[in-house]
């Protein structure tokens, strides 16, 4: 099951950052934007497009752009996390679009680096802000040594062809979504051989085509819903369905509930969840049961 966390999909020149203290956990999920982990204290098991490793205090996680990802800790962690549009770290992105992509994801600071790095942590409070360009200025000056060092540090390899595709397709779905799309549509306009794409979209995301489309149409459904201005047909025909029934279905199919029912319930999820299973949330973090019961 794949979680497209659409929190993390924002514009250029914009960021959100928090700390994470407890237990946390979360499972396969993706965005398009970079996200920097630094461990204070105590460990985070990362699993990164299939490779798991485990971060430790004083480690620092990058995650580059569109790549399949999950934490999880056995017990208490005390961690930074930020993610920022790519503009933020432009330098470190291929003329061709390609990202930095290290043989390993986790990587151990010198201590010089580490205490010019701790030193100017932001916090956002998780709220996405567009910072002041004399703030840009001061969060490129921390976020620079730290990916230079990783890319120094760490034997890097051109993004994954297969990475490559799933972040091309999502790309452009996210911007497509409202039209009338088709498996061959992407891939044509994209370069890649239908059945590749296809293939690639279960292998890395383990969803199929149509449901991925689905998932951005009934992400913009949902915040015309709980805006209560529109109409059900009027929402389904906007988002890029062909009826308020094939609305309904493909509401249903990924949210667990029917538009009314959401209404109602007026969650607070950041994820669009493909896969059907049901699924709590608190503060953003996916958490078993048992963890929101304390135990």
């Amino acid at each position: 099951m794949l979680q497209i966390q659409t929190s993390n999909c924002f514009s250029e020149g914009t960021l959100r950052s928090t700390t994470k203290i407890g237990r946390y956990a979360i499972g396969n999920h993706i965005h398009q934007n970079t996200e920097i982990v630094f461990v204070k204290e105590g460990e985070i098991d990362v699993t990164i497009d299939g490779r798991k490793e485990r971060a430790r205090t004083n480690d620092v996680i990058i995650i580059a752009p569109f790549s399949v990802h999950s934490f999880h800790t056995e017990k208490y962690v005390n961690a930074w996390i930020s993610v920022f549009s790519n503009n933020f770290i432009s330098d470190f992105i291929g003329v061709d679009g390609s990202y930095f992509y290290g043989e390993r994801a986790v990587f151990t600071p010198t201590e010089e680096l580490r205490n010019y790095f701790c030193g100017r942590l932001f916090d956002t409070a998780e709220d996405i802000i567009a910072p002041a360009e004399a703030q840009v200025r001061k969060i490129k000056a921390m976020l620079y040594p730290i990916f230079e060092e990783y890319t120094a540090s760490v034997p890097q390899t051109r993004t994954p062809p297969k990475s490559n595709a799933l972040s091309a397709a999502l790309t452009y779905m996210q911007k497509h979504y409202k039209e009338n799309l088709s498996l061959t549509d992407v891939a044509r306009s994209l370069g890649y051989n239908p059945t590749y794409l296809s293939h690639t979209l279960g292998e890395l995301g383990g969803i199929n085509f149509r449901t991925l489309l689905n998932s951005f149409r009934v992400e913009e459904a949902k915040q015309m819903l709980l805006s209560k201005k529109h109409k059900m047909i009027d929402i389904a025909m906007e988002c890029g369905f062909s009826c308020e029934r094939s609305f309904y279905r493909a509401f249903m199919a990924i949210t667990g509930v029917t538009p009314g029912e959401y209404v109602e319930s007026r969650p607070d999820a950041e994820f669009i969840t493909v896969g059907g299973d049901k699924t709590v949330y608190n503060m953003g973090v996916r958490l078993p049961i048992d963890d929101l019961n304390g135990h």
